[in-house]
């Protein structure tokens, strides 16, 4: 059962010695705002987070100052990545881990396909021409990979 955090703008002033106005000030212009709850109701939880984070925090240790600019450099590389999935620039692990093997899958059929094709492109030819027709067939191969041809079609390119 969750327990119920709400306290008034008179207990947050005087939980933190302040009067009601700089308590407003602080939601206004200071970020307090995350605790906001409606008029005169505030999240204690949030407030006294926002409170260590913002306030108490004290700036001239040098030791708490370069972690919390570790900390906050690692919350704002999460939120980034954060943002990057919600715009669908990254896709779960396990959809990478499925085309990963998907592409495996093609690549290595696709290379399998050179010993039972290649002879029959490379009868009557002389030497000198079995090293352009090798490497003619991967670079179809590839090139096929690339524009995510199936593997019919990469077989195509090289019989």
């Amino acid at each position: 059962m969750a327990t119920d955090f709400t306290v008034s703008t008179k207990y947050l002033a005087g939980l933190f010695e302040k009067s009601a106005k700089t308590i407003s000030v602080w939601k206004n212009t200071r970020g307090l705002d995350v605790a906001f709850i409606s008029a005169g109701k505030w999240d204690l939880r949030s407030a006294i987070q926002w409170w260590a984070e913002s306030e108490h925090y004290p700036k001239n240790n040098s030791e708490i100052s370069d972690s919390r600019e570790r900390w906050e450099k690692a919350r704002a590389d999460k939120i980034e990545i954060d943002v990057d999935r919600m715009r669908s620039e990254l896709l779960p692990a396990e959809n990478v881990q499925q085309a990963l093997a998907e592409l495996i899958s093609v690549t290595k059929r696709a290379f399998l396909l050179l010993p039972h094709q290649l002879p029959t492109l490379l009868a009557g030819k002389d030497p000198g021409e079995h090293k352009d027709i090798l490497e003619g067939a991967v670079d179809e191969i590839l090139k096929g990979m690339a524009e995510r041809a199936s593997f019919k079609e990469i077989r195509k390119r090289i019989t």
